[in-house]
């Protein structure tokens, strides 16, 4: 065994709803986060319904839910007795003696299991930890099983690796931090601190039982019992230790508080030291995550209405320990290797361990003195071992070391790296390999903030706490060790500091929020609420003195009388000047002069009406086709354009009528997408964006980063047309503008439909393109130059349903479009549906809780996919493109087979949910699916003796017949497999979808190998994707997960027959743009699930829930930002009056306010009901304003003749109320109409309504 230096430990536990106090959860079917973990997998959630509550120690073995062996009772005041058995005892005849063995789990601890140490190469049998730590682990020794496995087997090694580890876990010393992978509070979030206590015992390691023990056949049980410190109670309070109270936030929302909760979570600081189930922490880590502790309580505070003192008391103890367990440079090790000593850590550690033994005050004592020493005369500081390592070449080369380069060195030492930064840093040609900046030692000197600047973005990166508690250790270290010119710092708020934590609020700012700058007084709160220690207390006068320093790296665009100052990243500053340069250029130059009779080349190409078609029809088609007409004009004629529209409106017909014309065939057209349906969606030859940036240099495909480069132009077709374009980043169209550079473009067009969801990342490109781009008077066809608006949906096969009336599904989406609607229904969609709950394209379902919504789910997906009583799984296979065996082949129980023709089903039908967590979230319904479908697959492919089909793989146990998602873009190396090779892609996007299908392996076959997991994709129905072992490793994000239910946010770009919904009520991720783009995905029928009832979700209609407004972006001017409650919105996205009404139209905010200012009350849209049933929403009531009710309609599309036709309609109606319009009003007149409009141009008229406020209402002029 290897002694290792003491380090704290990271416990991954699943998500409980009772604070893990060893109990079953209290609302199992609820708890979707603990899913997240692969043994959880097997998850009983009927069993579990029936002990909910119960405790751990109360029950049968058999009874125990798999949550036990993920450390899920690490707050139980019980002991806990499991059994372990091994993977193996069933399935391979080598473990065939193996016992189930008991193992106690004291009150208070947890089985800890460092899976990352207890991993191997496969094909070798070689263990990293060799090299890293010279553990005495025997590769000869590791048994061959008959296949690959890349777990440790030889029991000595079992033992040595597992005593390594832990020999670095010290009682009372190391603290255990304890994590999750999620939460309910947030999706975003996958590594999310629960608690911290210290480790108080490590105890011994256990043997499994045998029925006879056979040397050299023998194994440790992995699990190490570790107790911990914490103790207590939300209520009572917590005792050396920390819980965070996350329990009772999700108490207040379900109350009824509107929180957003993700605010709340602490999310880890590091991927690395916080997975793998236990791993070590670093001192720093471990610095670095209680801050982020403290941090989370104090936002906590105010919610939760309570103090956390004691809490803070506790942190600041165990900080004070840590910094003198880390000392003042915890990285010499890591330096010294990248210095060319191959065993540098090993002799930091005995150099250290030197220094404790001989000096009452280890602190007080410089490592390099000792390194000095040790380069002179080896074998006077360190053991012969490690002395006879240290040649004479190494010790010249440290002689001959320029004195610069030392203190660089030293410098470097102050911070905790790891053996690759150390190395990447090393000196300029190292800085260059991992794409650092060029910066000299010199630069890093002056400022040592730059290594965390330079490699942000990077596969080797830096973080700003690492180089941060460099520089700013407790006084006592610093005043030992200070630091010298260039590096000294003057204090917190050292002009070098703010600007590397400035670029980092700057970059996540865009990256998780999508904001490409911030005003001042946002930076500054969130500097202010940066975990430091020292904090950075900032206020305005501080960051305009070090604004020069900032310059350098921030774009800084100065205040004005209306505007805050706005900081925003250089490089993306850069992006924005090269999108709006290209945008602005192209829309002012001149325009191509295409003289052509428009209408006719869509009549030619789509054919003439037919006449057995409704009248409805005809009339519906003959107006679409007139806007198409329009649309082709300006796509054809403009060099900058926009093609919008919801989905069925024809963008992808009318597109294919332009690439037809000669004037854009002779150019040719290139065709990009953001997705792989999409992609496929504009025929052969399109690309994915990320396909296309990735050939011209200007995609990292191991960061997924967008950038601006030179060289590597696009030269090939003048015209191209990019689709979805609402996913793409400011960083995606700006690196695809920068590629077509010296392409001689002619025309660009982007198409999608702005209405959705904004793109994962920076800005809103799109929305901001559009918004420059709309004509001032949108009447119909909406279109102006670089401008074209499809509106009217209309989809062959629904023909012959055609009515004057929209579907009434659409009619719902366009509730959430943000939109003035054009609907002249007599009753408000809202109450039309909560009257009647069926329609052929819609259906509404209402649920209570997680247990209702999965019975619901079940008797919905029997009746809308047809599955019969008694052969309930194999229509549910049909339903995904399956088919029954006539009979089955011998000794393969499953009745269901899947090949390569399956793939024209896979998109027949899909459930939506906005949540990956909770029991209404995709994880849980994917499980409850699976589960229900496919036990006895996954039962069958965990018989590793039959080997029949591949064995489940990934961290949700995929298996032969599974609808699975692929998870990242991935190009497919020469050496995996894809069949047929001839014109495969050799290329996966993000979010494609697909079935695992592939033979199965009969009866007698000799080869014994493991099957590959063959997956067919709905974008390439003609080629099987073969995905190995090496394409699932451990806890790497699974390249496929279970996709019968996927995310909102993961269907944009995708299609379906038919759509579930699923809606919870309260959920904060619901938005209107999530419920517009929802609503969307369908082609024939929506059945929404909602919680509750369902006119609840009318009030995400409103500007208020919109997450694109939320977006600070200033791609063609600068953002005007205003705060509403706790939420900043861009005022130029949202209609808000002066009384802070959210409304439809700046047309109703301008007459809002008018009426406000001439202090006349109103109500905006109350109902209006008519005697004979039906009802309207007036823009305005001003009720009994001197003895008189007016009622206001503003109609803002008087051009289009439909909206004027529906306008006249809606006036006769108040007419037949006795409501008398305005103009023909008399002095008996009760009730009275007031009607307004857009001018000519789009405009209002204030002075005229104004007037007509003072004449007519007020009756004073």
């Amino acid at each position: 065994m290897t002694q290792l230096p003491v380090r704290h430990l990271s416990i991954r536990v699943p998500w409980h709803d009772n604070y893990w106090n060893g109990t079953v959860c209290a609302n199992p079917q609820n708890n979707g986060s603990c899913l997240v973990l692969k043994n959880v997998q097997s998850k009983n959630v009927a069993l579990e319904e029936t002990i909910k509550g119960k405790r751990f120690d109360q029950l049968q073995q058999n009874q125990l839910p798999p949550c036990l062996s993920e450390r899920v009772s690490f707050m139980s005041p019980a002991q806990i007795v499991r059994q372990v058995n091994h993977p193996y005892s069933k399935s391979h005849s080598d473990y065939s003696h193996y016992k189930e063995t008991k193992q106690i789990l004291p009150p208070y601890s947890y089985a800890a299991v460092p899976f990352r140490w207890m991993m191997k190469d496969s094909k070798t049998n070689e263990s990293w930890t060799v090299e890293e730590y010279k553990t005495n682990y025997r590769t000869d020794k590791e048994p061959d099983l008959g296949f690959d496995t890349c777990w440790v087997q030889y029991h000595k090694n079992q033992k040595e690796l597992l005593d390594t580890f832990f020999s670095a876990i010290k009682p009372q010393k190391s603290l255990c931090f304890i994590y999750a992978k999620h939460v309910p509070l947030s999706d975003s979030c996958d590594r999310v601190l629960i608690g911290v206590g210290y480790v108080t015992n490590v105890r011994s390691i256990e043997e499994y039982d045998y029925s006879t023990k056979i040397e050299g056949k023998q194994s440790y049980i992995w699990e190490r019992v570790v107790d911990h410190s914490i103790r207590g109670s939300w209520e009572d309070g917590y005792s050396d230790g920390i819980l965070l109270p996350y329990h009772e936030l999700l108490k207040l929302q379900k109350d009824g508080n509107s929180l957003d909760l993700s605010e709340f979570v602490a999310e880890a600081p590091s991927r690395d030291e916080y997975s793998y189930g236990a791993e070590h922490v670093s001192h720093g880590l471990a610095i670095d995550s209680l801050l982020v502790l403290s941090a989370a309580l104090r936002k906590m505070e105010v919610p939760l209405k309570k103090s956390f003192d004691a809490e803070y008391k506790w942190i600041d103890a165990r900080l004070s320990e840590l910094w003198n367990m880390r000392g003042a440079f915890p990285g010499l090790g890591p330096v010294l290797t990248a210095f060319g000593l191959a065993e540098g850590n090993f002799i930091a550690w005995e150099l250290a361990a030197k220094i404790e033994r001989e000096n009452e005050d280890p602190l007080l004592v410089n490592p390099w003195d000792l390194v000095e020493q040790m380069f002179k005369d080896p074998s006077s500081v360190l053991s012969p071992d490690l002395a006879r390592k240290i040649g004479g070449t190494e010790r010249s080369s440290w002689k001959y070391l320029d004195e610069v380069d030392k203190q660089y060195l030293k410098l470097l030492s102050r911070i905790e790296l790891n053996n690759e930064q150390a190395d990447a840093l090393f000196d300029n040609d190292t800085r260059s390999e991992p794409g650092y900046l060029n910066v000299s030692t010199e630069d890093l000197l002056a400022n040592p903030y730059l290594i965390c600047e330079i490699s942000a973005g990077t596969t080797i990166p830096v973080s700003f706490n690492a180089v941060d508690k460099a520089l700013f250790p407790p006084a006592n270290i610093l005043t030992a060790f200070p630091l010298s010119d260039p590096t000294i710092v003057d204090g917190p708020l050292d002009q070098r500091r703010i600007r590397a934590a400035s670029l980092n609020i700057l970059e996540n700012a865009a990256k998780d929020d999508g904001n490409s700058l911030l005003p001042d007084y946002l930076l500054m709160d969130q500097l202010n609420n940066f975990p430091l220690d020292p904090p950075i207390s900032l206020k305005k006068h501080i960051l305009k003195a070090v604004d020069r320093f900032l310059a350098e790296k921030i774009r800084i665009e100065a205040a004005t009388e209306e505007l805050p100052k706005f900081y925003k990243l250089i490089r993306l500053a850069k992006v924005r000047d090269v999108i709006k340069e290209f945008v602005q250029e192209r829309h002012q130059d001149d325009q191509f002069s295409i003289q052509k009779d428009w209408l006719t080349l869509v009549e030619d190409a789509l054919g003439p009406i037919p006449d057995n078609w409704p009248i409805a029809a005809k009339a519906k088609e003959k107006r679409a086709r007139q806007e198409k007409a329009a649309c082709l004009q300006y796509l054809a004629t403009s060099k900058i354009s926009v093609l919008i529209g919801p989905a069925g409106t024809g963008k992808t017909t009318l597109l294919n009528i332009l690439c037809d014309l000669p004037e854009i065939q002779d150019g040719g057209v290139l065709k990009l997408a953001p997705t792989g349906k999409a992609r496929v969606k504009m025929g052969a030859g399109a690309k994915t964006v990320a396909q296309f940036l990735n050939e011209y240099k200007r995609y990292d495909a191991d960061t997924g980063a967008c950038f601006l480069r030179d060289g590597n132009y696009y030269s090939g077709h003048k015209n191209v047309i990019i689709d979805e374009s609402s996913m793409l980043t400011e960083e995606h169209l700006g690196a695809l503008i920068d590629t077509f550079k010296c392409a001689g473009l002619e025309r660009l067009i982007l198409v999608g439909d702005p209405r959705q969801l904004p793109p994962i990342g920076t800005g809103r490109p799109f929305v901001d393109i559009i918004t420059f781009l709309s004509p001032v008077n949108l009447a119909f066809p909406a279109t102006g130059l670089g401008y074209g608006e499809l509106s009217v949906i209309c989809r062959q096969k629904e023909i012959f349903k055609i009515s004057d009336q929209e579907r009434i599904d659409i009619r719902l989406a366009k509730k959430y479009s943000g939109q003035i609607s054009n609907d002249d229904s007599d009753i408000d969609v809202f109450d039309e549906i909560n009257a009647d709950g069926t329609w052929p394209e819609l259906r509404l379902v209402q649920w209570n809780d997680a247990y209702d919504l999965q019975q619901k789910l079940d008797d919905v997906l029997s009746e809308e996919l047809e599955l019969r009583p008694g052969t309930m799984i194999e229509d549910f296979n049909e339903s995904l493109g399956g088919s029954t065996f006539e009979k089955c082949p011998q000794g393969f129980p499953i009745r269901s087979f899947f090949n390569k023709g399956t793939a024209d089903k896979i998109e027949s039908w899909q459930i939506l949910s906005p949540v990956r967590g909770y029991g209404y979230g995709v994880r849980e319904i994917n499980h409850s699916i699976q589960r229900s479908y496919r036990a006895q697959v996954i039962e069958y492919a965990c018989d590793y003796q039959a080997k029949r089909i591949p064995k489940p793989r990934g961290n949700e146990n995929v298996v032969y017949g599974d609808k699975v998602i692929n998870n990242r873009n991935t190009t497919w190396k020469s050496w995996d497999e894809v069949f047929p090779e001839e014109n495969a892609l050799r290329y996966i996007a993000n979010g494609e979808i697909g079935l695992i299908i592939g033979k199965y392996r009969k009866q007698f076959d000799k080869w014994n190998g493991e099957l590959p997991t063959e997956v067919v994709f709905s974008s390439q129905k003609n080629h099987v994707y073969k995905f190995k072992k090496h394409h699932f490793k451990e806890e790497a994000e699974s390249p496929l997960e279970l996709a019968y239910a996927i995310t909102v946010h993961k269907s944009q770009g995708s299609g379906f027959e038919k759509v579930f919904l699923i809606l919870p009520n309260p959920c904060h991720l619901l938005s209107r743009e999530l419920l517009y783009t929802a609503l969307t995905r369908q082609e024939a029928r929506v059945i929404i699930l909602h919680q509750g009832e369902f006119k609840e979700f009318k009030k995400y209609t409103s500007g208020e829930f919109s997450v694109t407004a939320r977006r600070i972006t200033d791609l063609f001017g600068p953002p005007s930002i205003r705060k509403l409650g706790e939420r900043y919105y861009d005022n130029k996205h949202i209609h808000l009056s002066v009384n802070e009404e959210w409304m439809i139209s700046k047309s109703e905010v301008l007459i809002a306010n008018l009426l406000s200012n001439n202090e006349i009350p109103y109500v905006y849209e109350q109902r209006l009901f008519h005697p004979d049933g039906t009802s309207r929403l007036p823009d305005f009531v001003i009720n009994k304003y001197k003895g008189v009710d007016y009622f206001w309609e503003h109609f803002g599309m008087m051009n289009d003749v439909d909206y004027r036709e529906k306008a006249y309609k809606k006036i006769e109606w108040y007419k037949s109320m006795g409501i008398i319009p305005l103009k023909e009003r008399d002095k008996k007149s009760k009730q009275v109409l007031i009607m307004t409009r857009d001018m000519a141009n789009g405009g209002i008229d204030t002075l005229e309504i104004d007037k007509i406020i003072k004449k007519e209402i007020k009756q004073i002029i």
